[in-house]
């Protein structure tokens, strides 16, 4: 079976005051590894870093979301 796992790719990275290299393309090239892998009938798992409540990885805020495909 073919699996892609994909962690801590969450909004709160991308809105930190330091800038993440080639974000934009770390984020295409994740979406294209996924769209690969789901057309060949495999799974995509999603792990999420969880904060204490009040900072930017706190469960259910912005932050903590997965950053949109």
């Amino acid at each position: 079976m073919l699996a892609l796992l994909v962690i801590d790719m969450q909004r709160g990275l991308f809105e930190a005051p330091d800038s993440r290299h080639d974000e934009k393309g770390v984020v295409q090239r994740i979406n294209s590894l996924a769209e690969a892998v789901r057309a060949a009938s495999g799974v995509v798992s999603y792990i999420q870093h969880e904060g204490p409540k009040g900072e930017a990885f706190e469960p259910g805020s912005a932050g903590w979301e997965s950053e949109p495909h």
